[in-house]
């Protein structure tokens, strides 16, 4: 299954679940310092955001330098805490459908386009890609803790954790748990 093929798999198959939530599961922080379920699918709606400009970028110019964005204040400035549900989820599942259509149109050569991203280094625009559907998958494992186990440390770029291989981008390692998982630089 290609990039494209999974994000779309993903989205429609936890949609109805996530559909489900509602009142105290998602409002309520499980623990101080940590996300809400709320908060965790509003960090989930700014990382598509961010992500939406590399893919697009990283197909119009040879070489590309992207800031970090501090997600916990992208989070509070929001006042995901306070919003909506079912409006986040409803920006969250178009988002991310509009993503995997970008993504399924990205051409093969342009993958190995390199940018930078200045809290990860140099990484293809592939690894981006990549990293995106790791960060997915790890906070919705958060969300739905049957969602399945995340194989890797690393949620992506701009969420810290975990560990690249040198020189390779390759993801290694064994999930954190617990919103939010990054630190304020990602």
């Amino acid at each position: 299954m290609n990039a494209s093929e999974e994000l779309r798999s993903i989205v429609e198959s936890v949609t109805p679940r996530l559909e489900q939530m509602a009142g105290p599961e998602v409002t309520e922080r499980p623990a101080p310092g940590k996300w809400s379920k709320t908060e965790i699918l509003g960090h989930l709606t700014d990382s598509a955001a961010n992500n939406h400009h590399r893919f697009v970028r990283a197909q119009l110019l040879d070489q590309l330098d992207f800031p970090s964005y501090d997600q916990d204040r992208w989070v509070e400035i929001q006042d995901y805490a306070g919003a909506d549900w079912r409006e986040q989820l409803s920006l969250w599942r178009a988002y991310n459908l509009h993503l995997a259509r970008v993504i399924e149109r990205i051409p093969e050569a342009t993958l190995s386009r390199r940018c930078r991203i200045r809290t990860e280094g140099v990484m293809m625009l592939g690894e981006i890609v990549d990293g995106y559907l790791i960060h997915l998958r790890h906070h919705l494992g958060q969300l739905l803790p049957d969602f399945g186990r995340v194989r890797q440390t690393r949620a992506g770029p701009d969420c810290p954790g975990g560990l690249r291989s040198p020189g390779t981008g390759a993801v290694t390692g064994a999930a954190a748990s617990g919103p939010p998982a990054d630190p304020p630089d990602g």
